[in-house]
């Protein structure tokens, strides 16, 4: 090969001398007919490689019988390398001359690259081109991400570190709206200096930044016009990576500003639109205009389709929409505004098409028309609702003034000052009670009035109610006849925002009349409002739909809402807790109506609420179901902390299985370490041998996929358990503690013994269920091998069983070692009870292992029999499981 190459280089050199084809502006190859080049000439041939020995060699092809005349006349386009490792592009074709064959190459090197940047720039042109009408036709829900991802386009396109969209907020100051790209340090710069940056830009400028870190960056601020104001800026951050050519990323930055501002101020117009158009349809709140030159009322058409008249009203036919108690007086104010240009507002009733009349609140003003002063404009609100209630509610507090006068009660108020208690205000029913004015009462002091055996009681109300903000007791008040009346006092303390005393309002009630009764049912019942708003638990009612009919303050404030909403239960509950909701209103009954339970609620952007739930059904007299009464209590706290439990209980039995773990681990890497000095070896020899090869390879990849399946296994166990129960087959269970624990037993020489069959599915936690297993399998091992220290000779055998038996999925593992004592049996469930010697058991794993399986309505339970010691677990079928994913052992 080196002499062929001296001979290239000889005739080379001999053929620049006498060849005309040393003067070629490109590079002649000359070939010979098997394709070895056999000279070189031309003004480029000392800047091209030298490692270049035939045809093949040039067209990058393998190293065949690559022959010339196979190629000849055809065109060749080709890359070669220079002296500087750049390179070069090539154009020509294969000539045959005599016996030899000739590649002519000319150098396209520049048209190759002009094309690329037309192409590149033509490609970044459609791209922008799709994102814009992208921009213009999105819904307006997804304006943001549109915006967002056109950016990210640009950032890829042009390799750029950041690009960000700057409009002015809600204070007029310059700040991010959209930001893209790769450099997040240049993110959060732009983010912060936004309004510095770009406050005194006029038109695009480049500016040098250096951040904290030291990168040095390009800033390119490219302002937007529109209307000869400018709308928005985009800065984009450019680094030694980005394209430069500045120019062409200003033009593509315009085109995505000016789409972006377009579709935003379409989107703010539309938001305008249905504003208006909801307060017009939905509020009955619409534009009126009085023409006043032509005496004419220009109504709006869906209220001239209401009055039954035309868009353009005369005044008088308006005149006689109005209800004729009102017409006088409106027309005479109408007369009265239009003559000295001023306003009118006035509540007037309208008769609509369909004879009916409905209050409106009619405001014309001059000043809302603006510069022409012939035009009263304003608005025409329905208001009849408000009108009416306004009079339901004068009606209704003239007839309270009365009732309150004539009640036999008595209503007073009292103001706090400096820590004493004020008599305000007395309800004149005091007069037809006692006998006093409620002026000369409220002169007077009230302590004056308590009978000298009841001065202890009253006093003691005062303390109580300021310290605990309500009471209710009895004592005996004086009459103008010198005769005492028990009176019921039901006070209650009025607080400012701040927590301090305002005010007492309170209620004398005389219970010394026949009234007594009626009156201290009414205490009652006050009094049990107030407990149940007050209390500390959560009480309401629901139907057996879960639509809540009456819920306390605890419930309606963790849920968001108020007395007057209608409280849809299912919202805030998973399917699985809606399911046991339905199934527990279909067991209560007449003869069983409480039942208890555990729930969950959960409502959107808070935390789940984990509540002991008591729910009392109320049937009709046929025994029909109507509503649920449910007081619950807070039970988050308990409820972590019984998963705090069980997840240290799992971490401390991974802690006892890490000498397993580490084997098991540990083993495919011894095996995978042999395996590659192995193919070390065989690489080195003259022949490798392929199938070798790969047979160790493979044996690799298999170690690696056992640690594979034993680590995402760890982290399957280990993490912590989800909030809501899922349906899982519980031979998986059985396998994943296997899994963790088979090494363990097999090192100890224990023999496993397992007999399963297909199984429904559970529900519940698959790796709650693991823990219970790993834990009784470790018992079990600890118990044998305490056997066998006693006892040389001991085969140490683990039995497990699983089988299907009606609605009960039966679980148990059984040992061979010495059972549990008889006055244990009843004591290991108990929680920090223990057999074992001191420092090798909490005494926890049971009792978190027995809590575990109550939680999935299961049973755990421990006896002996003639081999050992027997568990059990006994889990519930779902009726809901599927039974085609059943794995056998």
């Amino acid at each position: 090969m080196f002499n062929h190459f001296l001979k290239i280089k000889k005739n080379s050199t001999h053929g620049l001398e006498q060849s005309q084809e040393a003067t070629h502006p490109g590079i002649v190859f000359t070939f010979d007919e098997k394709g070895e080049i056999v000279n070189r000439q031309g003004q480029l041939n000392l800047q091209v490689s030298d490692n270049l020995f035939s045809l093949a060699n040039i067209l990058g092809l393998p190293e065949h019988d690559i022959r010339p005349a196979a190629w000849t006349g055809k065109v060749i386009e080709i890359s070669l390398t220079d002296t500087q490792g750049n390179l070069l592009d090539f154009h020509g074709v294969i000539e045959q001359e005599a016996d030899l064959w000739k590649l002519k190459l000319i150098n396209i090197t520049r048209l190759v690259t002009e094309k690329y940047k037309k192409d590149k720039t033509v490609f970044r042109g459609k791209y922008i081109e799709k994102s814009i009408e992208t921009i213009l036709n999105i819904d307006s829900g997804d304006l943001d991400t549109a915006i967002s991802n056109s950016l990210a386009q640009l950032s890829q396109l042009y390799l750029l570190s950041s690009v960000s969209l700057i409009m002015r907020d809600e204070n007029n100051f310059w700040s991010v709206s959209h930001s893209q790209g790769s450099s997040l340090e240049l993110n959060m710069f732009v983010e912060e200096s936004a309004h510095e940056i770009v406050n005194d830009a006029h038109k695009p400028e480049l500016i040098e930044q250096t951040l904290y870190s030291g990168n040095k960056y390009s800033l390119l601020i490219i302002p937007y016009h529109y209307n000869y104001k400018i709308e928005a800026f985009i800065i984009v951050g450019m680094d030694k990576k980005s394209d430069t050519d500045t120019e062409d990323i200003r033009v593509k930055c315009k085109l995505l500003a000016g789409a972006a501002l377009a579709r935003i101020r379409d989107q703010e117009h539309s938001n305008r639109e249905v504003i208006s158009q909801y307060i017009a349809t939905e509020k009955s709140i619409y534009w009126i205009e009085y023409d006043i030159n032509q005496s004419a009322f220009i109504i709006p058409e869906p209220m001239s389709e209401l009055l039954s008249v035309d868009t353009v009203c005369s005044h008088q036919d308006f005149i006689e929409k109005v209800a004729e108690a009102e017409r006088e007086e409106f027309n005479d104010r109408m007369l009265s505004a239009v003559s000295r240009l001023g306003n009118i507002k006035q509540n007037i009733r309208l008769q609509h098409a369909d004879k009916q009349y409905f209050w409106y609140e009619i405001n014309l003003s001059l000043e809302r028309a603006g510069k022409e002063e012939n035009m009263l404009c304003g608005s025409i609100t329905q208001v009849d609702h408000i009108v009416k209630a306004e009079l339901e509610a004068r009606a209704a507090q003239e007839r309270i003034t009365t009732l309150v006068a004539n009640a036999p009660a008595i209503i007073y108020l009292q103001k706090y000052v400096h820590g004493a208690l004020r008599s305000h205000y007395f309800s004149d029913s005091i007069q037809s009670l006692l006998g006093w004015s409620a002026e000369e009462f409220k002169e007077t002091s009230l302590p004056e009035h308590v009978h000298p055996e009841d001065k202890d009681i009253f006093h003691n109300r005062t303390a109580t109610l300021l310290k605990y903000g309500i009471v209710s007791c009895h004592y005996r008040l004086l009459d103008t006849k010198g005769q005492y009346h028990w009176m019921l006092d039901e006070a209650k303390l009025i607080r400012d925002q701040w927590g301090q005393p305002q005010e007492v309002i309170g209620l004398y009630i005389d219970v010394t009349e026949s009234v007594h009764a009626n009156e201290k049912l009414n205490a009652s019942e006050e009094r049990y409002r107030i407990l149940v708003e007050d209390s500390p638990a959560i009480i309401c009612r629901y139907s057996k739909n879960l639509l809540i009919t009456f819920a306390n303050k605890l419930f309606l404030d963790y849920v968001s809402s108020d007395n007057e909403s209608i409280i849809d239960l299912n919202n805030f509950l998973s399917d699985e807790q809606r399911e046991a909701f339905h199934s527990r209103l279909q067991k209560l009954s007449p003869e069983h109506p409480i039942i208890n339970a555990e729930i969950c609620l959960h409502v959107p952007n808070r935390k789940p609420l984990w509540v002991v739930w008591a729910e009392r059904g109320i049937f009709d007299d046929q025994g029909n179901l109507q509503e649920v009464q449910a007081v619950g209590r807070d039970n988050t706290e308990v409820y972590k902390a019984r998963l705090e439990m069980y997840q240290s209980a799992k971490m401390a039995m991974l802690g006892e299985l890490s000498t397993t773990l580490a084997h098991e681990i540990n083993q495919p890497l011894c095996v995978m370490r042999m395996s590659i000095n192995n193919l070390k070896r065989k690489m080195k020899s003259a022949e490798p041998d392929i199938d070798y090869m790969m047979k160790k390879l493979d044996r690799i990849d298999e170690q690696i996929e056992r640690s594979t399946r034993t680590i995402e296994h760890l982290r399957f166990f280990g993490r912590r358990s989800a909030l809501e129960k899922k349906l899982f087959t519980p031979q998986n269970a059985i396998d994943g503690a296997l899994s963790l624990t088979k090494d363990t037993l097999q090192n100890h020489h224990i023999k496993l013994h397992i007999l399963t069959s297909p199984t429904p599915q559970v529900l519940g936690h698959q790796d709650q269920l693991e823990q219970v297993l790993i834990n009784l399998l470790i018992n079990a091992k600890d118990a044998l091998l305490e056997k066998q220290e006693i006892q040389a000779d001991f085969c140490p055998e683990i039995y497990i069983n699983m089988l299907h038996n009606g609605n009960l999925v039966n679980i148990t593992i059984e040992d061979n070692g010495s059972g549990i004592p008889p006055e244990h049996l009843d004591s290991i469930f108990d929680s920090f009870f223990t057999t074992k010697p001191h420092g090798k058991g909490t005494g926890i794993g049971l009792n978190v292992s027995l809590g575990i399986i109550e939680k999935m309505y299961g049973r755990l339970t421990a006896h002996n029999s003639e081999k050992g010691a027997v568990f059990s677990i006994e889990l519930p079928v779902h009726k809901n499981s599927n039974t085609n994913v059943i794995q056998l052992t």
